[in-house]
């Protein structure tokens, strides 16, 4: 590894190098297809297509050549795309040009001095010089055609969009190339979360989210764009366990605005206002309610050390550990204490 023009998490751009390998660059250019074999002057096929799709993103356009065809017009933008970068591009290897055109010279040559001799040219001499000439500048014509700049598969990234990020990368100066030297991905950043079981039917695709960044603190906010229609299976390896309850729901939050791409890879703590209620209400943590076998639900007051006061309640909306609770007929005010559990032993 001889350089690198990239860096972690940092953004790539259409025509950007994004690395050297022993003088030799790989840059990454727009396309969803992956580059799976070298493209010379002459080739034909949707490849070809796509990389003068490319070629016009990255501010190269082709121009003269039929779309699908490796021309003329397409060798002038791979050659201007390395220009650009500061290399020389590729040349397509075996294609003897200068030896086409050195024929093409003496054929010239003896049709000249034939035709000071035969200025009719009406001798068969004559005649065979000129289809020497004629097919000597044939050969020329295709030789030229198949020559010059080609881009090898071995030196282009097709992304599928633009900017990119990169992701990871394992690349180091110096370093020997491995089987995986960087991770790029490519579109705006989306989040991706867990519900638990009781929280699911909870969380609807529209809904509202706000994002917190676990590292820098920053908000943002968010729209719901999915959530799993089915309960998630067992983690690979593991046996599945019906008398288990699944680990959770995945859903899918798409940001009202692109997240910076130093967010890749990030803890991000996500708040759905699932319901809301129109004023203050009474709340207690969830451990403190009790069903009985009648049906009704109660919490208890601590209302001293000896006393204590049970309380029917209606249950309402529930979040982060709290429920909202409807007194019956007693009356409830803020900062009475309930009863949240009875420690283990306790005669009480």
């Amino acid at each position: 590894m001889t350089k690198l023009g990239v860096k972690p998490l940092g953004a790539v751009s259409a025509g950007q190098m994004l690395m050297e390998i022993s003088g030799r660059p790989i840059f990454a250019l727009q396309g969803a297809v992956p580059a799976y074999r070298d493209l010379k002057p002459g080739a034909h096929g949707d490849d070809v297509k796509q990389l003068q799709a490319a070629l016009k993103a990255a501010g190269h356009p082709v121009s003269g050549d039929a779309y699908g065809a490796y021309g003329a017009g397409t060798k002038q933008a791979v050659g201007a795309l390395y220009e650009a970068m500061g290399y020389e591009p590729v040349q397509v290897p075996g294609s003897d040009v200068d030896g086409a055109r050195a024929r093409v010279k003496s054929a010239e040559r003896a049709l000249d001095e034939l035709l000071q001799k035969d200025q009719a040219a009406t001798l068969p001499a004559t005649r065979y010089a000129k289809d020497d000439l004629a097919t000597a500048q044939s050969v020329l014509t295709k030789a030229e055609a198949a020559s010059g700049a080609m881009l090898p598969a071995s030196e282009v990234a097709f992304v599928p969009s633009f900017p990119a990020r990169v992701d990871a990368l394992q690349a180091k100066i110096g370093g020997s190339v491995g089987e995986k030297l960087m991770t790029l991905s490519a579109g705006d950043l989306v989040v991706k979360g867990t519900l638990a079981a009781h929280e699911e039917g909870l969380v609807r695709a529209g809904q509202k989210v706000k994002l917190s960044a676990e590292s820098t603190g920053d908000d943002f906010t968010g729209t719901v764009n999915s959530v799993s229609q089915a309960a998630p299976e067992a983690a690979k390896g593991e046996k599945s366990n019906p008398a288990s309850p699944p680990t959770g729901w995945q859903v899918t939050v798409t940001p009202d605005k692109p997240l910076p791409g130093s967010m890749t890879g990030q803890d991000i703590r996500l708040t759905i206002e699932a319901a809301a209620s129109k004023g203050e209400v009474f709340v207690v943590p969830t451990s403190a309610i009790t069903s009985g076998a009648d049906g009704r639900v109660t919490i208890t007051i601590l209302e001293s050390v000896a006393r204590r006061r049970q309380v029917e309640v209606l249950p309402g909306m529930t979040g982060d550990g709290y429920v909202q609770i409807t007194p019956v007929k007693a009356q409830l005010a803020t900062g009475d204490r309930v009863i949240v559990g009875v420690k283990p032993g306790s005669t009480t």
